[in-house]
């Protein structure tokens, strides 16, 4: 590879050292970085030893160990700003500031944000300093505002004729749309794809495919999710990115659960968890030991769901988990037919779920309103107030992307028909469901 054959040419450490990244060669990179930055602290060349922390930084967030990621990102800004190394700087902030986010240290951000806007100014690559707020904004799942920043972090990225940094914003920019149910973002992903596969780029397309499987679970294709989530698991295992790995682990325990394989979708978020565990991404951990949750408690096993819940109490000073944690006690009650305690736990969940994923807000709307059917004596109000949730649930935006909840969302419509105003059109509903 050779980044200390770069140590005299302008930008080359980090071109080469980022496309060697993106080609997945994670360990190489790294153990080649640690030589460099012993290398260029020997001779002084402190702009060399900052590229060699960023490089170490980027990495490290890539085989998982975000510890790592944090300490050698803050002594790339250290350095870069010791050096007057402006570019080293621009680019150490920015690895730095991703793993926070990975760890959800918002408070320090917004700090870090002011000087890395700047310097990326200076340097001209404001591009990157976009990307990265569209990146800021999507983990909020604030979509609108990810798409807009990604699009014209991609034509100044075009205008400086920076080609990498052009696909990292339309792969972003691609999957980004898909996730928020406009399927005009597989052009993007499209192009982004020809241009991974004739580069060589086995990290960025390992990436791309698990954002391809989430789509296809999303509209209802589990099989084809299933084969990408393996295909993304084997790619991410020969690299040793332990976080696509996860993430690729925990698409393939939805894809099983979306099939009724229940025992192997714990089995394979067990494994998805036990790297989530070590990364300390509590919003990561805290989403999936609630998927496992629910998994349990359609298994009928209300122990073991418990022992989860203890579990997630740990995390309970963040609100996000406070309205996950909420969610699954008000599951797991109703599991034991305690309806009002449910309902209440349920409530709470709904009021408090800002931060939380489009996809658990409808789950839970979806469980209020079962919930209430199981319970409540369907009075005309009450029909009332079922009704009102389930309309609330159709008048989302993003529902129609989700195919599972649209059709137990069919389902709860069918039994409220069938229970109260009109047997036939709830039963025809129900089957449609069902099929």
């Amino acid at each position: 590879m050779g980044l200390r054959g770069c140590i005299n040419l302008k930008s080359s450490v980090l071109l080469k050292g980022e496309e060697f990244i993106v080609k997945g060669h994670l360990k190489e990179v790294l153990e080649e970085s640690y030589e460099l930055l012993k290398f260029s602290e020997r001779i002084g060349d402190y702009a060399s030893y900052s590229d060699a922390l960023y490089l170490i930084s980027v990495v490290s967030r890539l085989l998982g160990n975000i510890e790592l990621s944090v300490r050698a990102s803050e002594r790339g800004v250290e350095a870069s700003r010791n050096s007057s190394y402006s570019e080293g700087l621009c680019m150490c902030l920015l690895s730095r500031i991703r793993a926070m986010e990975s760890r959800k240290e918002k408070e320090g951000i917004s700090t870090l944000l002011k000087e890395c806007e700047r310097v990326c100014l200076e340097t001209d690559i404001y591009y990157e300093y976009l990307r990265l707020l569209g990146d800021l904004k999507v983990s909020d799942f604030r979509y609108e505002e990810g798409i807009r920043l990604y699009d014209k972090a991609a034509d100044l990225a075009t205008r400086k004729g920076d080609k990498l940094s052009e696909l990292k914003c339309k792969f972003n920019l691609g999957v980004t749309k898909l996730a928020s149910g406009d399927l005009s973002g597989r052009g993007e992903l499209k192009e982004v794809m020809e241009e991974f596969q004739s580069k060589g780029y086995k990290l960025g397309m390992s990436v791309l495919l698990l954002n391809l499987g989430i789509s296809e679970l999303l509209f209802g294709e589990t099989k084809k999710a299933l084969d990408y989530s393996e295909r993304v698991i084997e790619i991410s295992k020969n690299m040793g990115d332990r976080i696509q790995e996860m993430r690729a682990l925990f698409l393939k325990a939805d894809a099983l659960y979306s099939l009724g394989k229940l025992d192997e979708a714990i089995a394979v978020m067990d494994e998805g968890l036990e790297i989530a565990f070590s990364t300390g991404d509590h919003r990561e951990i805290t989403t999936r030991l609630l998927m496992k949750g629910l998994i349990l408690l359609d298994k009928g096993e209300i122990k073991s769901a418990e022992e989860i819940l203890h579990t997630m109490r740990e995390y309970e000073k963040y609100e996000v988990d406070k309205s996950l944690l909420n969610f699954l006690i008000g599951k797991i009650e109703a599991e034991k037919g305690n309806y009002e305690i449910a309902e209440k736990y349920l409530r709470e969940a709904i009021e408090k779920c800002e931060g939380c994923s489009p996809r658990i807000i409808l789950m839970m709307k979806l469980s209020l309103a079962k919930t209430m059917l199981d319970y409540r004596e369907l009075r005309e109000d009450i029909r009332a107030n079922i009704s009102s949730v389930i309309e609330d649930i159709e008048g989302d935006p993003t529902v129609k992307r989700y195919a599972s909840i649209m059709a137990n969302l069919k389902l709860i419509r069918g039994l409220l028909s069938a229970l109260t105003e009109d047997y036939e059109h709830g039963e025809r509903l129900i089957l449609e469901a069902l099929s």
